[in-house]
């Protein structure tokens, strides 16, 4: 006896992964489909797939397979957030290496919050220095665990 059934289907996209960006050596993209039907909510639409060897990823301890919530307090829903938060990051990086102008409304740490960590005038004047040269980067795992990571940036990667 035959039967005829009716079964629906997805369609397969040749390529999944259509854009990466690579940054402190962690390797950003969309999360693929397998990701997608193991999880029932995506916390993220950006997924770390991998980091580099020798990497300030990898030195800090961020794991592929999560994924970035927010860098330092700002949030990331796409890989157009994640572009727009890094391309200002590296701005603000460079300014505060060079010693150049004052990065004001772009810092990561408020000058309140600078004053209640500091002991003393010249500890200000420390954190001020170096504050630009970390970012505070927030994952969540597949199995919903957040994990923030204070990585210290390097051009290299």
């Amino acid at each position: 006896m035959e039967q005829t059934m009716m079964v629906p289907t997805t369609e397969l996209k040749p390529f999944e992964t259509t854009r990466v960006i690579v940054w402190a050596g962690m390797y950003f993209q969309e999360p693929i489909m397998g990701v997608r039907e193991q999880l029932v909510r995506l916390p993220s639409n950006v997924y770390i797939t991998s980091t580099s060897y020798g990497s300030p990823a990898l030195r800090y301890g961020v794991a592929a397979g999560t994924f970035v919530i927010d860098i330092d307090g700002k949030p990331v829903h796409t890989l157009d957030d994640l572009y727009a938060i890094l391309k200002l990051k590296s701005k603000v990086y460079k300014k505060a290496v060079e010693g150049g102008e004052d990065v004001g409304e772009v810092d990561a740490m408020s000058e309140a919050s600078i004053k209640n960590a500091a002991t003393n005038e010249d500890d200000i004047d420390a954190m001020k220095d170096t504050r630009h040269k970390y970012a505070r980067i927030t994952t969540i795992d597949m199995h919903e665990r957040p994990k923030v990571i204070s990585l210290r940036i390097d051009e290299h990667y």
